[in-house]
């Protein structure tokens, strides 16, 4: 809401239908500077990126969370790609590296049994960089693991499998 609204009113400072102010000044001069504006950072946190690069991302996030969002939607490519095998989404990739792309198709992906055990639909793979606080995403994994088979939790031990993107 802050990035919106601050960014509407600059646009109205730069077409001359508000008058700038100093706040406004300096968050212009940090967009000039490709630097997050302060009083984004307030609500992004500090961020050592680049404006671009960090914009860039923040848009991947927003795409990535409305491609998990579209799993339960019938009809969306998200839905479709559901209980496709893991594996066959690798397939063309090269190496284990993948694209942003195929980052969003594997979020999609399941093995076929765990559709049995979990018959919601839940990704299999997560971007983890498009959490704000993943170790809560990660506790509540196990959270839900742990109830579905009746297992102490503090028995269970999470396993993490690395892809890299090429950009």
């Amino acid at each position: 809401e802050v990035i919106h609204t601050s960014s509407n009113t600059m646009a109205m400072c730069l077409q001359g239908e508000e008058a700038m102010t100093e706040d406004m000044d300096k968050m212009y001069q940090s967009i000039l500077d490709n630097t997050m504006p302060i009083i984004w950072q307030e609500y992004t946190g500090a961020c050592s990126k680049l404006l671009a690069a960090w914009v860039v991302d923040f848009s991947r996030k927003i795409a990535f969370m409305r491609y998990w969002l579209d799993l339960k939607t019938e009809g969306t490519v998200a839905n479709q790609l559901f209980g496709l095998e893991y594996h066959e989404l690798l397939a063309e990739s090269k190496e284990g590296v993948v694209n942003f792309e195929d980052v969003m198709k594997m979020s999609s992906a399941y093995q076929k049994t765990t559709q049995k055990v979990y018959p919601e639909k839940l990704p299999r793979s997560f971007w983890i960089n498009a959490f704000f606080f993943p170790q809560g995403l990660l506790t509540a994994i196990l959270q839900t693991h742990s109830r579905a088979h009746r297992i102490p939790i503090n028995s269970l031990v999470g396993v993490v499998q690395l892809v890299f993107l090429v950009e």
